[in-house]
């Protein structure tokens, strides 16, 4: 009789779907991506960084004699001050209640008596 392999049959099937399910994937490499996320360049040292925290960041560091753009440190401030308003809502919506750290000391000596002390099953008949 005619009969075919039953996985083999299955696998050209399951190729045939992934086929179609990755078609609309986007295909090749990835190494322009990196770059594309790379706002911040240096001007000085040509270096590139992806976020103005960052690039403040490497001003501090690498160059602290030199004054950082105008134009970061605005983007810099507002960053700086929405996360400022979102401290502040937080703050507001929950009080703040401290506790007191409990004395180490004490922990130390009770758990010492209570390991030392003498207990039934320690007692030799």
């Amino acid at each position: 009789g005619d009969r075919k392999m039953v996985r083999g049959h299955a696998k050209q099937q399951a190729q045939e779907r992934n086929a179609k399910l990755n078609a609309g994937a986007q295909k090749g490499s990835q190494l322009g991506k990196a770059d594309v996320a790379m706002v911040f360049k240096c001007p000085i040292c040509l270096q590139v960084m992806p976020n103005v925290k960052l690039y403040h960041t490497h001003y501090q560091s690498k160059h602290p004699n030199e004054t950082f753009p105008a134009e970061a440190q605005t983007q810099l401030d507002a960053l700086n001050s929405k996360k400022a308003q979102a401290a502040d809502s937080k703050a507001a919506a929950e009080p703040v209640v401290k506790k007191k750290p409990a004395k180490k000391k004490d922990d130390l000596s009770a758990l010492l008596a209570e390991g030392l002390g003498p207990t039934k099953s320690s007692k030799k008949k």
